[in-house]
């Protein structure tokens, strides 16, 4: 019995049919797991951008929209936040973007790491330096801020790494007013 068993497995082990099937379904599956991953890295990356668009072009809505002298334009810009509104759908996503919150004005400087921080709501005296504020000098500006949000859903959910990624991706923009 043993012997007629070892007889078997050697006939077997020379036996090489089905091999280049079984090679081509664990290859096949290492290249479809690949496949998978790089569209939706890049979907991903295609509405992040769509995200960062969407917001870029609701803060120039701003501008557009309302007069120079129309300052703040949170209070004294007729219908801003609908022009907002309409702007930020303007890209692919459409519907699928979302003002995250009303928009935001206040005065801002400009600090050492050349990002803006905010010294004063838009309603508030601005300083009349941003050194007063321990910042580098100049003159502080007054900024709408613009952010937006889109919850992003995977094709091949719990199959690529995007699993791991926001499902809410943010952007904001902003734009200076004065």
């Amino acid at each position: 019995m043993i012997r007629r068993i070892a007889t078997l497995l050697q006939r077997l082990g020379r036996d090489e049919r089905g091999v280049a099937a079984v090679e081509t379904a664990l290859v096949g599956t290492v290249i479809l797991a690949c496949l998978f991953n790089v569209i939706e890295v890049g979907r991903y990356a295609y509405t992040t951008m769509q995200v960062t668009s969407a917001s870029q072009a609701g803060a120039q809505a701003t501008l557009v929209h309302c007069e120079p002298g129309d300052t703040p334009v949170t209070s004294e810009c007729a219908g801003v936040t609908a022009a907002v509104e309409i702007a930020t759908k303007a890209t692919s996503l459409g519907n699928q973007v979302q003002l995250d919150g009303a928009l935001e004005e206040g005065w801002y400087c400009v600090t050492g790491q050349r990002t803006l921080q905010m010294v004063a709501t838009a309603t508030e005296e601005a300083p009349s330096d941003c050194d007063d504020e321990g910042l580098p000098s100049g003159p502080p500006a007054l900024y709408v801020r613009v952010r937006v949000t889109s919850e992003f859903e995977p094709i091949f959910p719990g199959l690529t790494i995007v699993a791991r990624f926001p499902e809410t991706i943010t952007r904001t923009a902003w734009m200076r007013v004065k």
